[in-house]
């Protein structure tokens, strides 16, 4: 069944709510408080199936309130709009809130206005002329595109068929492409089923028994039922309304505006690069507001980076800008949000950089503004200017809204560039010229260093082993490298046996340090040894007999062991017992080895332990 989300929206007492109700039988405004005021203050949401010429199709309608005060609650439903219903008053016409609703509309991306000209039984021939012109004057002048304008009347049979001849031809909106994105509006607990929230799918479909990460909550959660308008289903489609009961979540930690998605497509910032739009007087530099994406209400400040410009193909005025946010945003490219104040909207626009990076406000911009016109290959490379370490495409679904495999062919485009198509990491060709100078200056410090793309990068954090690799294999070429039993060494180096050469200089470290041996990893760097390489030669010189392994990082000489033993049982034939303090009036040690030697003693039969102190069982009966 195909699904598609239809916004009722329109100026308080313009028929809303008893339009729907005529044409399902829905009364939206539930509470008692709206009952008595007779106003929606809250979204309502319902549906409607009809017959079309592809089948059955469900509309679900999710009636917004009209009252200026609510425009909060309004704007927590209107972002996965497929089309606005707009009722205009067929006495009163075109009204603020109508205004505001079709400007929030047009922010929000929603171009498509199915105009509803209500009591129509009221109003004359002349008023409802006026009206329709009054409608598509403004719906014309802010950009959008109306679908039909019908005058209708709940008591008229006819005008509700008409209308629904026209939800007979509507089609989910082409953006709903990608991956699944679900913001919560609403969470509560039912007797018997537990958490469930309730909201808007978007982009990809969810299924009974799917894994979801709750990105605000940094959690997993569990998809144990999906219902869509009273009934179970197995799965939700985008553009559906849809009901998710939750397990390992509890109802009251998720709150109105949550993400649920797969879990690592999003990271959250509080920096986001921006394109505003505005209809009218423009926000000014590092001025606050409300910023609404998806169901969030967050708050912001905008930071301008060029002014207000009159876009000649549009009504609005532009400008990029970031907003600073007081907390985490899990933002995805192109994603549409509206700024408020307390008493108005003041702008809407675009994510363009849902990631923060280290940029200068000129680099900012013109990332932006290549992003603003689907440059990828100009963004791709201001990126790649400001990340001098690597820029990664790992994120390129919340970054630009395409799959990996897109990422890497634009990538690979990119002149003067290395791609790591496996790490998904884009690097300038000067990082190649950096790693030699920096492998050079190891080997000319050391003649034996055993060098491997795993060991380098170890040292190296932000490069991938392929871009080490890379550079080893140019020194290589060079003939500044040799290569050996799949090690990297100087060509000034002798060694003719590496496991054995290995093994030699980690037993005479090891003995030389005594009673407090090095942790092998350190050990492995001081001596420019591979760690493959190096844990094969422990695992030798164990096996010998030569070494003993005490735990993971304490290895040590076994003659050594065997006289620290043999003093600390004589400590216990002068003292009467051994523990870390007396025995660190013999070995000036700190607690990480004494404690690893007691320990070993413990393994000799004769010894008892009781309370940190160990004694000869003999001596102790």
């Amino acid at each position: 069944m195909e699904t598609l989300i239809v916004g009722v929206a329109g100026h308080i007492d313009h028929g809303k709510t008893s339009l729907i109700q005529a044409l399902n039988g829905f009364d939206g405004d539930s509470t008692q408080v709206e009952k008595e005021r007779k106003i929606t203050i809250d979204l309502s949401f319902s549906n409607l199936i009809i017959e079309s010429h592809t089948g059955q199709k469900n509309i679900s309608f999710i009636d917004v309130p009209g009252h200026q005060k609510w425009v909060k609650n309004m704007l927590a439903g209107a972002f996965g709009f497929d089309y606005l219903l707009l009722c205009v008053d067929a006495k009163e016409g075109v009204m603020p809130q109508t205004q505001e609703h079709l400007e929030i509309a047009a922010y929000l991306g929603v171009k498509n206005i199915l105009a509803v000209i209500t009591k129509s039984d009221l109003a004359s021939k002349e008023q409802l002329e006026l009206c329709e012109i009054g409608i598509r004057e403004y719906v014309s002048a802010i950009g959008l595109q109306l679908k039909c304008c019908i005058a209708c009347s709940i008591y008229d049979y006819s005008s509700l068929n008409l209308l629904k001849e026209h939800f007979r031809d509507l089609s989910p909106s082409e953006y709903n492409k990608g991956e699944f994105r679900y913001y919560v509006d609403r969470s509560f607990s039912l007797s018997g089923i537990g958490c469930v929230v309730s909201g808007t799918v978007l982009d990809s479909s969810v299924s009974v028994n799917e894994d979801l990460f709750c990105y605000d909550l940094q959690k997993h959660v569990h998809v144990k039922n999906i219902m869509i308008h009273q009934e179970n289903v197995s799965c939700a489609k985008p553009s559906s309304r849809a009901a998710l009961n939750l397990s390992s979540v509890h109802f009251q930690e998720i709150k109105r505006g949550f993400l649920l998605a797969k879990k690592g497509l999003f990271r959250g910032f509080k920096i986001l690069g921006v394109e505003l739009f505005c209809f009218h007087q423009p926000p000014l530099h590092n001025s606050k507001a409300f910023l609404y994406i998806g169901a969030k209400r967050v708050n912001v400040r905008i930071l301008l980076l060029d002014g207000f410009k009159q876009d000649p193909s549009s009504p609005y005025k532009k400008a990029f800008a970031e907003l600073e946010a007081e907390e985490d945003i899990f933002a995805l490219f192109h994603e549409h949000f509206v700024l408020r104040n307390e008493s108005r909207t003041i702008a809407g626009g675009r994510i363009l950089n849902p990631i923060a990076d280290p940029m200068k406000k000129k680099q900012k911009y013109v990332l932006l503004q290549a992003l603003s016109e689907s440059r990828f290959d100009d963004a791709f490379k201001e990126l790649l200017n400001a990340h001098k370490c690597g820029f990664g495409l790992v994120s390129s679904y919340q970054r630009f809204r395409m799959d990996h495999a897109k990422a890497l062919e634009i990538a690979k485009q990119i002149p003067n560039a290395i791609v790591d198509s496996e790490e998904l990491v884009v690097y300038p060709d000067l990082q190649i010229l950096y790693l030699t100078q920096e492998i050079k200056k190891i080997i000319a410090k050391n003649k034996n260093a055993l060098l491997s793309s795993q060991s380098l990068h170890l040292r190296f954090l932000w490069a991938t082993p392929h871009l080490i690799q890379y550079a080893l294999t140019s020194l290589l070429e060079s003939g500044d490298l040799q290569q050996k039993d799949g090690l990297f060494l100087s060509v000034l180096s002798k060694i003719e046996n590496i496991a054995e050469f290995v093994q030699r200089r980690i037993y005479e470290e090891i003995s030389q340090a005594g009673f407090a041996p090095i942790a092998p990893y350190n050990l492995y760097d001081i001596l420019e040894i591979d760690r493959k390489s190096g844990d094969n030669a422990l695992k030798l010189l164990c096996k010998e007999r030569k070494i003993s392994r005490l735990n993971a990082k304490l290895f040590i000489n076994t003659q050594i062991l065997s006289d620290i033993k043999k003093q600390l049982r004589e400590i216990i034939l002068k003292e009467g017992y051994v523990d870390i303090q007396n025995a660190k009036e013999y070995f000036p040690l700190s607690r990480k080895y004494l404690i690893s030697y007691l320990e070993y003693l413990d393994k000799d039969d004769d010894i008892i332990k009781e309370n940190q102190k160990r004694f000869f069982k003999e001596h102790k009966d």
